[in-house]
């Protein structure tokens, strides 16, 4: 690929052609207590058993010599 090449497939659009957000929840969302919301909203009780016992959950993957391992 030419230096050419590589700045036209790396060019950004001119201002009038880039798509503006025009999601409802651009910040992210939330499911809390059955309903979504923005996550500005979303609230955590301090009573929660989460925070209280440091609960939480977490997913890894095992690779051994750079091949995943069962």
């Amino acid at each position: 690929m030419t230096l050419a090449a590589a700045e036209r497939a790396t060019a950004l659009p001119d201002i009038e052609q880039r798509h503006l957000d025009q999601r409802q929840y651009p910040h992210g969302i939330a499911f809390m207590d059955g309903q979504y919301l923005p996550m500005c909203e979303a609230k955590v009780s301090v009573l929660d058993w989460g925070f209280l016992h440091s609960d939480a959950t977490y997913d890894t993957v095992h690779v051994w010599d750079g091949r995943f391992f069962r």
